[in-house]
């Protein structure tokens, strides 16, 4: 309610009061007549004081509700925004992502003949029956030519020590 001051004075409420009708059921109105007997207050008080309360609550949950409202809002456009900078990114990174190197195709002689290719795994088995030495030439795709396996990072560890020199080479090999 509006207020006015005097000078001097204390402010006091203005008042504005209008006379509501309405109907409502017997029910309710020996209710409402109960509870402002039990507090001692006329009942048109009793409604009035009621009505504003509701009207002061009904107010700040809608004020609530709206501020809660703008703010999921902003939320939800954060969330999109991520969302689509996220899925650039991914798109970026499947455009631009290289192909995986395909796998080394290796090669070896053995008895003058080139067996290949094979990859590194049976290689390594080459290696562990006895068809791969140190001095076993070896080529992959990016070699210029066919090099001892000892002397091809990646091979050489597979080819054991190099052979004893003056030794048989028939003489069985380690690993075999």
């Amino acid at each position: 309610m509006p207020e006015t001051h005097r000078p001097g004075s204390r402010p006091r409420r203005q008042r504005k009061e209008l006379v509501l009708h309405t109907r409502v059921s017997d029910n309710l109105a020996e209710g409402i007549r109960q509870i402002a007997d039990d507090l001692r207050v006329p009942t048109s008080n009793l409604v009035r004081n009621v009505l504003e309360e509701v009207f002061e609550v009904v107010e700040t949950v809608g004020d609530d509700v709206g501020d809660l409202f703008a703010s999921v809002l902003e939320e939800a456009d954060a969330a999109r925004d991520r969302l689509s900078r996220n899925r650039a990114a991914r798109e970026d990174r499947t455009r631009t992502a290289a192909p995986p190197p395909p796998p080394i195709a290796w090669h070896f002689v053995r008895a003058g003949e080139a067996v290949g290719p094979l990859s590194r795994e049976e290689l390594a088995r080459e290696a562990r029956a006895g068809h791969l030495a140190g001095d076993t030439l070896v080529w992959c795709p990016g070699m210029a030519d066919w090099e001892p396996a000892s002397a091809v990072p990646g091979v050489r560890d597979l080819a054991g020590p190099p052979p004893v020199p003056g030794a048989d080479r028939t003489s069985p090999t380690p690993g075999s």
